[in-house]
């Protein structure tokens, strides 16, 4: 089930509590409900888990036994990505994220404003696709094989010599 399936059906249901006889409590209860940061999506073995992380200034490790696809839309947070991570989508600003487990990702795309990715200090790290379209963004992996860069103030910072 895709990201796009599991928000229409929260909004659905989110709608539905606003018609309840009292819904501020409805949706507090519901806030408490789902207020454990990263919801998981997705089934069978062939697909990327999608998670999604979507809280302020917090500090957390996100680590998966499958391949994932992380979608970070918080902001301000410090998160440190381990396991065997697919895709990464950061629409939130301010954050900084640390690959430090993973060699190799498909995609990073970035539509957020001052957000950092980096590898940890003795990994090498291939990203296939750097997509960014937001601003202020920083990026520092061993390389990568296609940039779009369609924000501004944007920097990429390739550290294997080899790659150039």
């Amino acid at each position: 089930m895709g990201i796009l399936v599991v928000t229409a059906i929260l909004q659905a249901f989110i709608s539905r509590l606003l018609s309840m006889k009292y819904p501020v409590l409805s949706i507090l209860a519901f806030s408490l409900l789902v207020q454990g940061c990263v919801i998981a999506t997705g089934s069978g073995s062939d697909e990327s888990e999608e998670l999604i992380f979507d809280e302020p200034s917090k500090e957390e490790m996100i680590d998966s036994k499958n391949k994932y696809k992380l979608s970070l839309m918080g902001s301000s947070n410090k998160i440190t990505l381990q396991g065997n991570i697919h895709e990464l989508f950061i629409s939130g600003s301010h954050n900084y994220v640390v690959i430090e487990e993973d060699t190799y990702l498909e995609s990073l795309i970035i539509t957020g404003l001052h957000n950092i990715v980096v590898q940890e200090d003795d990994l090498k790290t291939l990203i296939e696709v750097i997509e960014i379209v937001g601003d202020n963004n920083f990026v520092d992996v061993s390389q990568y094989n296609e940039l779009v860069d369609a924000g501004s103030d944007n920097q990429i910072l390739i550290t294997d010599s080899n790659a150039l």
